[in-house]
């Protein structure tokens, strides 16, 4: 899951005018971007960014020239990645099961995922490619993985919940921010083992190396600055103020680097040579990591409340239209770019204006994974007999519609006692109500429930009851589910 600091800080302030010209402004936009794609696809390199998606459990390719997605490949709760030099794999964490994955970027084929700690949060692999490191965020743990022989090492104690790793480029050392310890951790790669403890302020969240290994650039989210680290003493040298910052990535010539502000919705370059924190610019909803192509001309930034991946162009700082990577209860959570395009290609419509290009597309589609319901309702109003409508709305994404069960249960306060829960459940831990569902991609619709006989006995007794509404899609034999609180209410 995302664990994002839930205090929030004073936002940054907006410019107010009148929306004049917005059409013509927004044309303006994807006109210069259709160009820059056309550009590229001239003579750009075809690189292609891969996003985890936690809510489709998926990896979706993106090609960068046309901005546009290929085939997703099925993982399970990926929070993670990160590609290998020679870009033919990608290894994402496996938060379902607590594993480490190889994905062939060829072929989308899973290969057996490595067991490493608790709640694997992220990964880096060696400029060699022969090691990656994980850092387990419930274990308080890094995790070695020989690449070569795909097996896990003795694992290295940190601090508490280490949230993100960052590998020198000479390859001899790591640094791993502990959001838990408020610390940053330097690990001897060739010992394997802790040589250094740093003080980063109240909540180190992220961590980025500059190309030359001479700085690393930590995000405080607890302090809302980024903290400049001199790797030659391990010593904090300065901070740039940046609200609420929980990413950051650095181009590849290393004189600017790109900060997320979860929160908030946009990005915030700075200029490192100047350590000044430059003009915000608007993304999409709770960006949660970025990553910059090898050619230092664009940014991705993965947005996790809406779905979608923003590219900005670096060269003016600007964003261009958002491109939607799936649909789910939890989005994208991180990103990363294959430093070679490996994928085999196929034709891309013309439509737009743009030659055929290469599209990333991996060998075999994905099972096709069912859409959660919308649901918004917060109360419930029952009729005197039982019967109630509980509105829902099937996504337009769904494009095979949707269908699967609703139910509601009564919340139940946690027990004191163990003995206390049989007895519980005995009075009322059974469904009050259950029905089935079926809608088209795009279709609003209210389901009829009827509450049972104990239910609407407890509506007698006290007028409202708090419950927990379930929504259980179905599709080709794979599940997912969407739950809400809502409040039961008699009829007045």
């Amino acid at each position: 899951m995302f664990r994002m600091s839930s205090s929030p800080k004073h936002g940054a302030g907006r410019a107010t005018g009148r929306p004049l010209g917005r059409a013509a402004l927004v044309a303006g936009v994807a006109a210069c971007w259709l160009l820059l794609a056309v550009g590229q696809a001239l003579a750009a390199t075809p690189y292609t960014a891969y996003v985890a998606n936690q809510g489709l459990e998926s990896l979706t390719p993106i090609n960068t020239l046309t901005n546009t997605t290929g085939s997703p490949t099925h993982v399970a709760r990926p929070y993670a990645l990160a590609i290998t030099p020679d870009g033919s794999t990608a290894w994402v964490t496996d938060e379902a099961h607590n594993t480490l994955d190889p994905i062939s970027l060829s072929t989308g084929t899973v290969g057996q995922g490595i067991g490493v700690g608790s709640e694997p949060h992220a990964v880096a692999i060696t400029p060699d490619g022969s090691r990656a490191y994980v850092a387990n965020y419930g274990s308080g743990t890094i995790t070695p993985i020989n690449l070569s022989t795909r097996t896990a090492e003795a694992a290295i104690r940190v601090g508490n919940n280490p949230i993100a790793v960052a590998i020198a480029p000479n390859g001899s050392t790591a640094y791993v921010a502990n959001s838990g310890s408020k610390t940053v951790s330097v690990i001897n790669l060739a010992s394997a083992s802790v040589s250094d403890t740093i003080t980063a302020g109240n909540e180190p969240w992220a961590i980025a190396i500059t190309p030359d290994g001479s700085t690393a650039y930590v995000v405080d989210l607890g302090s809302s600055n980024v903290m400049a680290i001199n790797l030659q003493t391990d010593d904090a040298v300065s901070t740039i103020a940046v609200t609420q910052p929980n990413a950051i990535a650095i181009a590849p010539n290393g004189q600017e680097a790109y900060v997320s502000t979860f929160r908030y919705g946009y990005v915030t370059p700075i200029n490192l040579q100047s350590a000044k924190a430059e003009a915000q610019i608007p993304v999409g909803k709770e960006p949660y990591s970025l990553a910059i192509t090898p050619d230092g001309t664009t940014a991705y930034v993965a947005n996790a409340g809406e779905d979608t991946v923003t590219p900005i162009s670096l060269a003016s700082n600007t964003a261009g239209p958002a491109i939607t990577v799936g649909s789910g209860s939890v989005g994208p959570a991180a990103v990363a770019i294959a430093p070679a395009q490996t994928q085999a290609s196929r034709t891309v419509a013309a439509g737009a204006g743009l030659s055929p290009s290469l599209l990333p597309a991996f060998g075999a589609p994905m099972l096709v994974r069912p859409t959660s319901l919308l649901i918004s309702v917060r109360s419930v109003v029952v009729s005197p007999r039982g019967y109630a409508s509980i509105p829902i709305t099937c996504p337009k994404s769904a494009v095979d519609g949707c269908k699967g069960t609703i139910t509601l249960k009564l919340v139940q306060p946690k027990p004191r006692h163990p003995r206390a829960v049989a007895a519980r459940c005995g009075r009322g831990c059974r469904p009050l109500a259950s029905a089935h569902y079926e809608a088209r991609a795009g279709q609003r619709l209210s389901v009829q429930i009827h509450i049972s006989s104990y239910g609407r006995a407890l509506l007698k007794r006290h007028g409202s009851l708090p419950t927990s509404l379930t929504a259980t899609s179905v599709l080709d034999g794979r599940t997912v589910s969407v739950a809400r609180t809502v409040s039961l209410k008699v009829r007045a």
